[in-house]
């Protein structure tokens, strides 16, 4: 679950770090709903996650691929650390179905949420509701604006992540990294459009 600016590796969170003073809780991805089933054969996807926080050109997080099925799980994810303070910043997160080379991967929606806008209260499961891009060039995803499924991540206060930052060990390893798995410059590219 990772990333770096030059592209994302699976299963490593970013070197992005928010200085444990301004940690005010954590989000930490679960599940995927009804999604978007994009392969012709079985109708259902790859789908995999790419969280981008305090805005679209930081990519910090990217989970496994879970196979065939519209409605993954993601078990034992990192939690991200998340400045409730950052009135200005935005989680987002975009869902992909993963397709073997040399396909480009495609897109299954995004959904955001503007942090001043997290739960007070602690322990929250969020489920937010997927949509197109702006500018939308995929047309299946224009024309499935309303079915293209939600996602479900949880929101945790401080509390509940010990008052500290939680910096996975996988993290050191991902920070200056050049990514070379075969999703990571097609997603960075892919955000930026």
């Amino acid at each position: 679950c990772s990333s770096d600016l030059t592209g994302l590796a699976k299963g490593k969170q970013s070197g992005l770090l928010v200085p444990s003073d301004k940690v005010d809780g954590s989000i930490t991805l679960l599940r995927g709903c009804n999604l978007l089933g994009r392969d012709v054969v079985t109708l259902k996807s790859d789908p995999y996650m790419v969280v981008y926080y305090p805005n679209l050109s930081t990519p910090v997080y990217r989970t496994d691929t879970q196979t065939n099925t519209l409605r993954p799980e993601w078990v034992g994810c990192d939690p991200i650390p998340v400045d409730k303070d950052d009135s200005e910043a935005t989680i987002t997160i975009d869902v992909w179905n993963e397709n073997p080379l040399p396909e480009k991967d495609n897109f299954l929606g995004r959904a955001s949420i503007p942090v001043s806008e997290l739960p007070a209260s602690d322990s929250n499961e969020l489920t937010l509701k997927l949509a197109p891009r702006p500018k939308e060039k995929d047309a299946d995803i224009a024309r499935l604006v309303n079915r293209l499924g939600e996602i479900v991540l949880s929101w945790k206060m401080q509390g509940s992540v010990g008052g500290r930052l939680v910096k996975p060990s996988s993290t050191a390893a991902a920070m200056g990294e050049k990514i070379t798995e075969k999703a990571g410059p097609r997603v960075a590219a892919a955000a930026s459009e």
